[in-house]
């Protein structure tokens, strides 16, 4: 019984790390299915935990979002690099959108964010 439990706290574990990697990039859960060649509603279901995933699933996500398999395996509280970890993933997410714009593009981009930080300053 008590290896049920914790197969099903691993499940709700890994399924709220996939989800929040998944809005972390902007994906839809139709989005994450597709990459994984699986459907919505069974990308859902290992969302809520009430389906697990395999290693080789474990390995694409790993892959889709550039993060550590452990990263989806652990609690948020659990991991000492959790804070860096997510900036990590806000600073790639940030830089998929930037990628594509010029030089002038960018500068004008930095400009925004320094006026906003010197808003955000006072």
């Amino acid at each position: 019984m008590i290896q049920k439990e914790k197969k099903m706290q691993l499940r709700a574990i890994v399924g709220k790390n996939i989800r929040t990697q998944r809005l972390a990039r902007g994906l839809s859960i139709d989005e994450l299915a597709k990459l994984l060649d699986l459907t919505p509603g069974y990308m859902g279901l290992i969302e809520r935990g009430e389906r697990g995933t395999n290693a080789f699933l474990l390995l694409q996500l790993s892959k889709i979002f550039e993060v550590s398999v452990d990263t989806l395996l652990n609690k948020e509280d659990e991991s000492p690099f959790q804070a860096d970890s997510e900036i990590d993933t806000r600073i790639k997410n940030i830089n998929s959108y930037i990628s594509v714009y010029n030089e002038s593009d960018l500068d004008f981009i930095i400009d925004v964010i320094k006026s906003y930080y010197e808003v955000k300053k006072r």
